[in-house]
């Protein structure tokens, strides 16, 4: 006859909490890090290594702009000038599902998931332009774009429709624009 003392299930059940009470920490101490690397990029600090090999943190030396706070109205003046883009790009009316919009200075970069203007998915295989990467499976959901700002517009400088890699590192390179993103990766 085979009986279980009392005991085993408990001492089960107590290692298992004690496991996820581990696995608790260490995901709020990654959330804390990441808060805290938040919030030095946003006031410019940098952590350094001194001579004698630990860190310390200090002032940037270089002055970056965070990205600003980005008003309903310049929302959607970005996304109306992304969407006519966009529009021209595939051929079609389009609505975005999802969006990510910073600011800094007078850039914008702007993360989108294009669908149709219904809302339904778009068939990119009827597209001829995108076809053979969406088939390939080389189309991402996710759309990116670079605006400027001018004197009354939001104007779209670049325009990436699906791509598997990002250009935003590029975008900021090649137009000198501090690296204010917090989508860096």
């Amino acid at each position: 006859m085979d009986t279980e003392s009392p005991e085993a299930p408990q001492s089960s059940d107590k290692s298992n909490r004690t496991g996820l009470d581990r696995l608790l920490l260490i995901g709020i101490a990654a959330a804390l890090v990441l808060l805290l690397g938040l919030a030095a990029a946003t006031l410019g600090i940098t952590v350094k290594q001194n001579s004698e090999g630990s860190e310390s943190a200090e002032a940037a030396q270089e002055v970056v702009a965070a990205p600003a706070e980005v008003t309903v109205a310049d929302r959607e003046a970005i996304l109306a000038a992304l969407r006519t883009a966009v529009e021209i790009e595939i051929g079609q009316p389009v609505s975005f599902a999802t969006s990510d919009v910073e600011a800094g200075g007078s850039y914008a970069l702007v993360h989108v998931v294009v669908m149709r203007a219904d809302g339904g998915e778009i068939d990119w295989a009827s597209i001829p332009r995108f076809a053979t990467a969406y088939e390939a499976g080389a189309l991402d959901p996710i759309s990116e774009a670079l605006l400027k700002k001018t004197a009354d517009a939001w104007e779209v400088v670049e325009v990436g429709i699906g791509p598997t890699d990002t250009n935003r590192d590029v975008w900021l390179s090649e137009y000198d624009i501090p690296a204010w993103s917090a989508l860096e990766e």
